[in-house]
């Protein structure tokens, strides 16, 4: 399912990649590509977590049921290897 949503966004296939500074055991990089900016957000790890953004983002709605995260203003809430992914 999230390949399949994937091929639907070009910023995430054709997208320059930057690697933002976050907590130990996660992962948050932007995607930018024609104007669209994504913020993805990983949890490595097998508890809950929470990263502080860089500015405020907007959930995707589309992507797949699993792309599930808490958004509140400039922070991001995950669950155990959770991923959530916005618009920024």
């Amino acid at each position: 399912a999230f390949l399949g949503w994937r091929k639907t966004q070009p910023v995430l296939l054709e997208g320059d990649i930057e690697f933002l500074k976050s907590p130990k055991d996660t992962l948050v990089f932007t995607r930018e590509h024609d104007g669209e900016t994504l913020l993805v957000a990983l949890n490595l790890s097998n508890h809950k977590t929470t990263v502080t953004l860089p500015a405020p983002a907007t959930p995707v709605t589309d992507a797949p049921d699993f792309v599930a995260a808490d958004w509140q203003g400039k922070k991001v809430h995950l669950e155990p290897w959770g991923v959530g992914i916005g618009r920024l």
